[in-house]
């Protein structure tokens, strides 16, 4: 299956590029130490979380894990271990 052109990118590019924006808004433009970045368990927030943790190492990013009420006990468990692997700093 052959994609438009404008469905094809460049991913490390992008990926490069959109963390270099997100550590000079922080860090630059906000005057923040670091972030704090919500954690259910699901896709989203997973890759949200794998973008935010890269600028600082995981060393000034924080997570706190925010499973819904309805949430399974599988999506909290997959928020506390994707955050781990991401080496996020527990608060």
């Amino acid at each position: 299956m052959e994609l438009h052109p404008w469905l094809e990118f460049d991913v490390e590019k992008s990926v490069t590029r959109d963390i270099a924006r997100f550590r000079d808004i922080v860090f630059r433009t906000l005057l923040r130490k670091g972030t704090v970045v919500a954690v259910s368990g699901g896709i989203d927030s997973s890759v949200c979380a794998a973008l935010a943790v890269r600028p600082s190492d995981g060393t000034r990013c924080s997570r706190c894990l925010l499973p819904e009420k309805d949430s399974s006990e599988t999506s909290l468990r997959s928020g506390k271990t994707s955050a781990n692997i991401l080496g996020f700093h527990m608060r």
